[in-house]
């Protein structure tokens, strides 16, 4: 009934005169199977069907590992043998995340987790569990405790992330020069609507980033699309990536740029030291053109700048306190970046 508490099973309820529903978890409009997954008799149907060789894990508990409401959500399902990971798509979603996840693949260093099950009536995927400690998790430890950055664990992740980039591009979608430039430019005008005293300096630099992108010759190679380092995971005999939705084929600088971007983010929000930052950012280069024999490529700073820019959003979106501050001093760095401060170690 509107305006009732929820309870009794009840997951959604309407504010009278508010125009808002609330929905409780895991009653989720456009990841309508998400339910399945906590109710026994729908987690065993659904199972069967993404996993028709395991009975073993039907009555397996799911957790959550990562959530994003009427989107996406991650799971772990606890087998007998260990876990397995869920992901939950919104059906807009579906098509493109299956094709991804089987283009690209473990070699040597680098480990990809591999593609246990889909359904396409449930919208469901299962990956292998990859185990390890991620380079994130590594990074904002040794910067709180005063000890020294993992520039190890940072090489690797260069070096796994050129073995990504190496593979056949065959598969993935195209991340076109324009399509780049419209992101930046739809990131400028919602910032006018939520943050309206930076809208001008906001709506300049990307006209600045976009020409320059609209310049830059075209690179179709295979790229992560949403590197950093959470996305890194590190077990001792390997490098694992993960969360390859965003995969296409475009400029390895994009990959590039959007790890040191959030290395920068992580120095304006948490207090990353500046020599860190330096010293991570250098190994991390360092790695990838060890693996490659090669120098890293053109517009890595570029892509840092953008990488910046595109997480204007973030403070705002997910209510971080000083989120005006924040949101400024991202903008003061994407624009220092762009305009010739370096966004990693000369030399």
């Amino acid at each position: 009934a509107e305006g009732q508490a929820p309870g009794d099973g009840q997951r959604r309820v309407s504010l009278p005169g508010e125009a808002v529903t609330v929905a409780l978890f895991p009653d989720d409009a456009k990841l309508g199977t998400l339910g399945h997954l906590f109710e026994a008799d729908a987690r065993t149907r659904l199972l069967r069907d993404l996993l028709p060789g395991r009975p073993d894990l039907r009555a397996g508990p799911v957790g959550t590992l990562a959530y994003k409401p009427q989107r996406r959500y991650v799971g772990r399902l606890l087998g007998p043998d260990g876990p397995l990971v869920l992901k939950v798509c919104a059906a807009k979603d579906y098509a493109a995340t299956v094709a991804t996840a089987g283009a690209l693949g473990s070699r040597g260093l680098l480990r990809i987790p591999r593609v246990l099950g889909c359904s396409d009536q449930h919208r469901v995927l299962a990956f292998e569990w990859l185990a390890g400690e991620r380079l994130s998790d590594l990074v904002v430890q040794r910067g709180r405790t005063g000890g020294e950055p993992p520039r190890d664990a940072a090489a690797l992740a260069g070096a796994a992330l050129a073995a990504l980039h190496a593979q056949p591009a065959d598969g993935l979608p195209r991340l076109a020069r324009a399509e780049e430039a419209r992101q930046l430019c739809a990131r400028a005008e919602e910032l006018a609507h939520t943050f309206p005293p930076l809208a001008e300096r906001a709506a300049v630099l990307a006209r600045r980033l976009a020409t320059r992108l609209r310049d830059a010759p075209t690179a179709e190679h295979a790229i992560h699309g949403d590197f950093y380092a959470k996305q890194v995971l590190l077990d001792g005999r390997g490098v694992g990536i993960i969360d390859l939705d965003q995969a296409a084929r475009g400029d390895p600088a994009f990959d590039l740029g959007r790890f040191i971007a959030h290395l920068e983010r992580a120095a304006l929000r948490d207090g990353l030291p500046a020599r860190h930052v330096a010293d991570l950012t250098r190994a991390f280069l360092e790695g990838y053109q060890a693996a490659t024999g090669r120098p890293a490529p053109e517009r890595v700073d570029l892509y840092v700048a953008i990488g910046l820019f595109l997480m204007l959003r973030d403070p705002f979106r997910y209510h971080e306190p000083g989120w005006p501050e924040q949101t400024a001093a991202i903008l003061a760095r994407a624009e220092a970046i762009s305009f010739g401060a370096p966004a990693r170690p000369i030399g």
